[in-house]
């Protein structure tokens, strides 16, 4: 974001307000109008507001959302949108507060792009067709994998952290299908120079990822570099759930020997649960570092099942 931010973000605002149809304002009954009235005051809107920024020399331009493809999948570095985000940004818009811009990318098909900033739209969208316009960045002279990528470098720096399994997972698949992972001259890089860029994960994290979803990249590089290749990822549908609270540990816990804690494992169903789920956790961890599973009969104290 550039130092003088705030005097920039006071010019757009200005001219938002300078030039915005007051037929569409609340006051004057924008209700009343159809959707072609509303498009047509918004793009006379638009480019008049355009007019002064080009004067301005300001690099940022008004869209209409209606004129931005929104293609998630493709572009934007995470599978889910936070409701609770979109929420917070159209307060902002809302109440008038500094927003920073959106990016967009003119790609080989003639059609603009959103490549970052899915947050913010969203956000735009909840607040009606008479608000359809944001303030975006044309990024003009970008590939489709540059495009891609961007999304994910922009979160990397200031954006929303990618904290479920599923969002790293997408982030990185980008990162190698982009051909990120590679030098200019088709080098692999190693996993230690993938983590150094991908900021969101580790060299161990990005060895089992590249294993799970890229084998024939990870077998390169296991070549390469002498990098071992890690087991597969388990199913994040069918992940382990951690125990619920409940005053199991407390009583296991207290529990020193070994038949006393058995007895209650066998007789309290919440503790046999909770030592269940243990156990579960045990051997998903055993599983993923490709040690033996635990079988019920040789874990202290819990019964096989019915």
């Amino acid at each position: 974001m550039p130092k003088d931010w705030d005097d920039e973000r006071v010019k757009i605002n200005e001219i938002v307000k300078r030039y915005y149809p007051r037929e569409l304002l609340p006051s004057e009954g924008a209700s009343a109008l159809d959707g072609e009235s509303v498009r047509a005051l918004l793009r006379r809107f638009v480019d008049e507001a355009n007019g002064d920024l080009d004067r301005l020399g300001d690099e940022r331009r008004l869209y209409l959302l209606e004129d931005i493809q929104i293609d998630e999948p493709r572009f934007q570095s995470r599978n889910d949108i936070s409701g609770e985000a979109v929420e917070t940004y159209a307060q902002n818009y809302e109440n008038g507060a500094d927003m920073p811009p959106v990016d967009i990318a003119l790609l080989d098909d003639g059609r603009l792009y959103l490549i970052d900033g899915f947050h913010r739209c969203r956000a735009r969208m909840r607040m009606g067709a008479a608000w359809g316009f944001i303030d975006a960045v044309l990024h003009k002279n970008l590939s489709e994998a540059d495009a891609r990528f961007f999304s994910i470098k922009e979160n990397m720096k200031n954006g929303l952290p990618l904290r479920s399994r599923r969002d790293r997972e997408k982030a990185f698949a980008i990162y190698v299908e982009t051909g990120r992972c590679r030098y200019p001259n088709g080098m692999l890089k190693s996993y230690r120079e993938i983590a150094e860029e991908l900021t969101f994960l580790g060299k161990d994290t990005a060895r089992r990822y590249m294993s799970s979803l890229f084998p024939e990249i990870a077998r390169q590089l296991s070549n390469r570099y002498g990098e071992p290749e890690a087991g597969p990822l388990e199913d994040s549908s069918s992940k382990t759930e951690r125990p619920e609270k409940s005053a199991a540990p407390a009583l296991l816990k207290s529990l020193k020997r070994t038949g006393e804690r058995a007895a209650a494992i066998a007789t309290d169903e919440s503790a046999l649960l909770y030592e269940r789920q243990l156990l579960a956790l045990l051997n998903a961890s055993r599983a993923r570092w490709r040690r033996g599973v635990i079988e019920t009969a040789d874990y202290e104290g819990i019964p096989g099942k019915d």
